[in-house]
């Protein structure tokens, strides 16, 4: 807690001087809950999540120390590009890009997960999708298999 603390109180006088008001004023947080915090309290999933989004900070930084301080996120006023020709509605290629580049501090084993994760997924809005325009037979990601974690720890000789 003393380690979370300690980067907490280094983003705040990098963000703000070290104004705790201000800091916490902007990242929609009580003065107070951000003193709680400060004072030894542990923080909640909310205000840690409240802070990295407001400030780009790497959450895994934030709690581990590994990993960059802050997350790229280009800049905010450059239109995301299309999906699928459509725009994404406001903030959510924000979130998708930060997402990334979080993942990005993963290991090798961790990021194979995600990726299989990700594939099963898609996969299956492919399906969903096909079934909706009539054509159900039609599986685009063949070969790709979605397994629990159970699952892959068994795979691999473990519990």
């Amino acid at each position: 807690m003393d380690d979370i603390l300690k980067r907490l109180l280094e983003i705040i006088e990098d963000q703000t001087g070290g104004n705790r008001k201000k800091f916490s004023e902007k990242a929609g947080i009580s003065n107070n809950t951000l003193t709680n915090y400060i004072n030894g309290r542990s923080p909640k999933a909310e205000f840690l999540k409240s802070i990295c989004e407001t400030y780009s900070v790497n959450l895994n930084w934030l709690l581990t120390g590994a990993g960059d301080k802050y997350i790229d996120i280009g800049n905010p006023d450059d239109e995301p590009p299309p999906i699928g020709g459509k725009a994404l509605p406001d903030g959510q290629f924000l979130d998708i890009h930060r997402t990334l580049q979080e993942l990005a501090g993963l290991s090798d084993t961790a990021l194979r997960d995600v990726e299989m994760f990700l594939a099963g997924m898609v996969k299956g809005l492919r399906n969903r999708a096909g079934a909706q325009a009539g054509d159900s037979g039609r599986q685009a990601w063949d070969g790709i298999e979605r397994r629990s974690g159970r699952d892959r720890r068994s795979a691999q000789g473990g519990d």
